[in-house]
């Protein structure tokens, strides 16, 4: 039987794969550069440097949202669960 956490725990998987290509793309920019530099291309190498920036700054913020809402701990709204019956049947 299939359970809601299935289908969350499926989502977490993708969001890491998609980490995963984004740590893939930020190890060939290296190459990259060396080849816009070897062109002489300066603003190909600064729209690449811009590109890498954003891309790390956007690969840390999805690695921490993973890290914060896969735990155990939390529930899916990241509220810690409780034991007590009268909160959680509020929500």
């Amino acid at each position: 039987m299939r359970t809601f956490s299935d289908g969350l725990e499926q989502r977490f998987e993708r969001l890491k794969i998609v980490v995963r290509k984004w740590e893939n793309r930020m190890e060939s920019m290296p190459r990259q550069m060396l080849e816009l530099f070897d062109q002489e291309d300066l603003s190909g190498i600064e729209s690449l440097l811009i590109a890498k920036k954003q891309l790390r700054e956007q690969t840390e913020r999805l690695r921490q949202f993973i890290q914060k809402w896969e735990s155990p701990n939390n529930n899916m709204l990241g509220v810690m669960e409780t034991d007590d019956e009268n909160v959680r049947s509020f929500f």
